[in-house]
């Protein structure tokens, strides 16, 4: 855990916490401060630790100047990730309570006022509240398989929500995502779920999101086993996608994302369980150069990304990014990934250090504006070996997708449609188990709901 920039690190060792001062090497221990991941918050110069504890909340402050360590007992026990988040200048922690409660806490009122004011408790049901993500005064739950937000709107799954982050849209509104049992997501804008999708794979337990390639979409990044998978927010895989480390060891965790090289690309950091780190860029899936790295660290410690502020002469700061590290006997080391890292994604378990489970909204640069793209048009994989292949295409609009399908003497095999979802990919599987080996030609047929329209054909070839 980092909080600023001036190498104060904290330090969770199973429910203790130790403040480290990394330039005089001095540190001290907090005892039974966290059970769960403390939240780390820095204010210009008051910065804040929060951590919980069965009913026990535990607030580390330094305001003005003034150390304090307060703690605060709740009636029921603490049962989500406590999370920081500063809201019209004030900042506050959000606690969930096993009771179904929302507690929001403005940090500094409240232990100024010895515990009497500065409180706000939303009672949401009578259920666990399992994690909470926030973003300036707006927040949201999952509890079980029900979804709440701070907007009063309320939504029940068909399965348990294991996870849940919040991002922007194109337009700026707020988008829940969810993961359920099952490997179902869920995306909830204005209390609705607007899309769902659910991914034959191994039970995926935890991902991140992240702006990959400045098109104006955010996409899901995780790992399972050897490889890391990312998907668009229609379930489809992302280009250059899956990563496979060719590891024999299990990744562990999600990926944590960042511009590592100051090169405006966006790079993914996955972490095995033998201690191995893997740098790889979006832009091309390869690996980064001086990748992988091995460092000695304790297998149950979750991987960060530390930003080491530098000097600079002009107004915005610059960093370079540091991995912690521990040995077997406790010895913690700093890992230099780079002299220079651009724009931060995802840098921990809960995105940031303040546990706030918030992506900004994706940047548009490279958007594709065309309709329809024809080089954004074809079928994967292609030879066919197996039983499966998938027609990809982007439309810029949502539209209406007829694929016609004939053999070389022009007859036609099948026919297929779908609807396709404006300013992302798409695709559209063909099962091929009954089809012969032989070369087949695709033709795409689109038509937008404003009226536009596209075609193309695609060269399939079908080996058994």
């Amino acid at each position: 855990l980092q909080i600023g920039s001036n190498y104060w690190t904290y330090i969770q060792d199973d429910n203790n916490l130790i403040r480290v001062d990394l330039i005089s090497g001095s540190n001290s221990k907090i005892e039974n401060f966290s059970a769960l991941r403390p939240a780390l918050f820095k204010d210009s110069n008051n910065e804040f630790v929060i951590g919980a504890k069965g009913k026990d909340l535990n607030l580390l402050t330094t305001i003005n100047n003034n150390y304090k360590l307060s703690k605060y007992s709740f009636s029921t026990e603490i049962s989500s990730t406590p999370l920081i988040v500063k809201s019209g200048g004030i900042v506050k922690t959000l606690i969930g309570t096993i009771d179904g409660k929302v507690n929001e806490i403005d940090i500094e009122e409240f232990i100024s006022s010895n515990f009497i004011r500065g409180m706000v408790s939303y009672s949401l049901n009578n259920r666990a509240i399992n994690q909470i993500a926030a973003v300036e005064d707006y927040f949201s739950v999952i509890s079980e398989n029900r979804f709440v937000d701070s907007r009063g709107k309320f939504i029940t799954l068909n399965q348990k929500a294991k996870r849940l982050a919040i991002t922007k849209n194109v337009e700026g509104k707020f988008v829940n995502v969810i993961l359920s049992e099952g490997n179902n997501f869920y995306f909830i804008v204005d209390g609705q779920i607007v899309s769902s999708f659910s991914l034959p794979l191994e039970e995926i337990s935890v991902f991140s999101i992240a702006d990959l390639y400045k098109d104006g979409n955010n996409y899901i990044i995780f790992n399972l086993r050897s490889k890391i998978y990312a998907v668009n927010f229609n379930g489809i895989t992302a280009t250059n996608f899956p990563i496979d480390t060719e590891s024999n060891f299990t990744l562990t965790g999600s990926p944590l994302v960042i511009d590592l090289n100051n090169d405006d690309n966006t790079d993914l950091l996955a972490f095995n369980s033998n201690g191995d780190i893997y740098a790889f860029s979006v832009t091309d899936g390869k690996q980064i150069s001086s990748f992988p790295i091995n460092v000695a660290r304790i297998k149950n410690t979750i991987p960060v990304i530390f930003l080491e502020e530098l000097p600079t002469m002009g107004p915005i700061a610059r960093y370079k990014p540091l991995l912690p590290s521990f040995t077997g006997s406790g010895e913690l080391s700093f890992w230099s990934l780079s002299s220079l890292s651009g724009k931060e994604y995802w840098l921990s378990e809960y995105a940031n250090f303040s546990n706030a489970s918030f992506a900004g909204q994706a940047d548009s640069k490279s958007k594709t504006t065309d309709y329809f793209p024809s080089e954004k048009a074809y079928n994967w994989p292609n030879p066919v070996y197996g039983n499966e292949t998938y027609i990809r295409y982007y439309v810029s609009e949502d539209s209406d997708i007829n694929i016609k399908i004939f053999d070389l003497s022009g007859e036609l095999v099948t026919e297929l449609s779908n609807k396709a979802i404006g300013g992302i990919d798409n695709e559209t599987r063909w099962n091929v188990s009954g089809i012969q080996s032989g070369v087949y030609y695709a033709r795409l047929e689109t038509k937008s709901n404003t009226g536009k329209t596209a075609s193309k054909l695609i060269k399939i070839a079908i080996i058994k």
